[in-house]
């Protein structure tokens, strides 16, 4: 079975964002713009994962 290219940075990107998520928790000012702003990264990358091949 061949693997997406993309599934290696996916994993990567997923790993980053959960340690910039630990962190804004643990700051109010960061955890508010975070907050913010998640909605629009969240639904483009989930666009994206859902127009990738398996």
């Amino acid at each position: 079975m061949a693997r997406h290219p993309w599934c290696g940075h996916g994993i990567g990107v997923a790993l980053g964002m959960y340690v910039v998520e630990f962190i804004a928790d643990k700051i109010p000012a960061v955890n508010r713009a975070w907050d913010v702003i998640h909605p629009f990264i969240r639904v483009p990358a989930g666009a994206d994962f859902r127009t990738s091949p398996l």
